[in-house]
């Protein structure tokens, strides 16, 4: 019990520490108050200018409006709320080695606390999703509902991960559910999403999750992508000199246009892309883009130009940190499933896991999105960090089980 208060206590001071620590070194300012704006028109019960970025966490921010302009209270409280869930995530592995791996892998990860810090959703994303995932687990049905949909707000592409965490707990519970609640809880899940689309459509005019999606996918889809991804940051590789966005007033529905001309008119370059895609998304060891700084393609399409690199020791560090612990952390990943798989073949019981491959849904289902429309790290790296209490799940009921085996054959004996 000592042992673990201590565990605990560490990880806590690890947690806080390297969140200071980013702050100290890094060039990067606080940016979730990026839609500050956007949650006073809300609060003045008003429609928001526009749709570009989507209204989730612009929701998350109207109790911390009066910590403007940085919102670092606000950073705190939501980071604080992810640090909670995780360790409660955690907490019911009952071997304390395991559980001090699975913990410490959150304060461990330099680029996940780095983005959280510097990124303008990627704390409301974490601190979602380690809530939803600890109440999927605990099959607290309406506040599933309500977390799931705030994620989803904030960041479209957990719409299916949403949708898979109702359905679970309706299906673990159906037993215990009438049929006709049961029909109505799918009904109104089932609508949710083209509810919003309406919704969306009606207040800004485009029946977009964010409009920002036509401007994504005409990225995702464009000639030269292949040729920015995993290395350079898409973003400024294709719009600096117009090979993309340019700055240009298109609607959503233009940039999907685009890009589905583009689909058809490069399909080589859009295969590469696709597995580009594919490979950073799962085996890629380094953080996508690999590097910091502002490399572009000329107008010409004939040559890349390098202009400030931003090469400094904390972001190189940092690269090489992240590049070890992802390699450990995927490694341990496929080493786990192959031994689920051994263990199923062999019909050894792992019936103590429980639910605890839902862990690694999240992760899984960020494929979807990620295929679909382009990978970065940053979109990534909050449902890669459930992998560790899985790893950690898995093996400690193993070494458990095996444990027991040995108990029995001695008392045979």
């Amino acid at each position: 019990m000592k042992s673990s208060k201590a565990i605990t206590v560490i990880y806590i001071v690890l947690c806080y520490s390297a969140l200071i620590f980013v702050k100290i070194f890094t060039d990067l300012p606080i940016t979730i108050g990026n839609s500050s704006e956007k949650a006073s028109s809300l609060v003045n019960l008003s429609i928001p200018s526009d749709n570009f970025y989507p209204i989730g966490k612009a929701l998350l921010l109207i109790p911390f409006l009066w910590n403007g302009p940085k919102f670092f209270i606000a950073l705190v409280v939501y980071y604080s709320i992810g640090i909670y869930y995780y360790h409660r995530i955690c907490n019911s592995i009952s071997n304390n080695g395991f559980k001090a791996i699975a913990l410490l892998a959150l304060p461990l990860n330099p680029y996940l606390i780095w983005l959280i810090y510097t990124s303008q959703d990627t704390v409301f994303e974490f601190a979602l999703l380690m809530s939803l995932i600890y109440l999927t687990l605990r099959k607290k049905l309406i506040f599933v509902f309500i977390v799931g949909y705030l994620l989803s707000l904030t960041r479209p592409g957990y719409w299916p991960l949403f949708f898979f965490c109702v359905f679970f707990i309706i299906y673990s519970r159906r037993i215990y559910l009438r049929k006709r609640l049961i029909i109505l809880i799918s009904i109104v899940t089932l609508t949710l999403a083209p509810a919003t689309l309406f919704a969306n459509y009606k207040l800004f005019g485009a029946a977009d999750f964010a409009e920002e999606s036509g401007v994504t996918l005409h990225f995702s889809y464009n000639k030269y992508l292949y040729l920015a991804l995993p290395t350079f940051d898409m973003d400024v590789f294709l719009s600096t000199k117009g090979h993309a966005w340019s700055g240009v007033n298109k609607t959503s529905r233009d940039y999907r246009e685009l890009a589905v001309k583009s689909i058809d008119e490069n399909r080589k370059q859009i295969v590469l892309a696709f597995l580009e895609k594919l490979d950073a998304y799962i085996f890629d060891i380094q953080k996508v883009p690999h590097l910091p700084g502002e490399y572009y393609l000329s107008e010409d399409a004939k040559s890349i130009v390098i202009g400030n690199e931003r090469l400094t020791w904390p972001l190189v560090l940092g690269n090489a940190l992240y590049a070890f612990y992802r390699a450990t952390l995927i490694l341990l990943f496929f080493f786990t499933i192959g031994a689920v798989i051994m263990l199923r073949k062999l019909k050894i019981p792992i019936s103590s896991l429980k639910d605890r491959w839902i862990l690694g849904v999240p992760w899984l289902f960020g494929l979807i999105p990620g295929l679909m429309f382009y990978t970065e790290t940053r979109f990534k790296i909050v449902s890669e960090i459930l992998l560790a209490p899985f790893i950690a799940h898995f093996w400690n009921i193993t070494s458990s089980q095996r444990g027991q085996g040995h108990g029995n054959q001695h008392s045979q004996k």
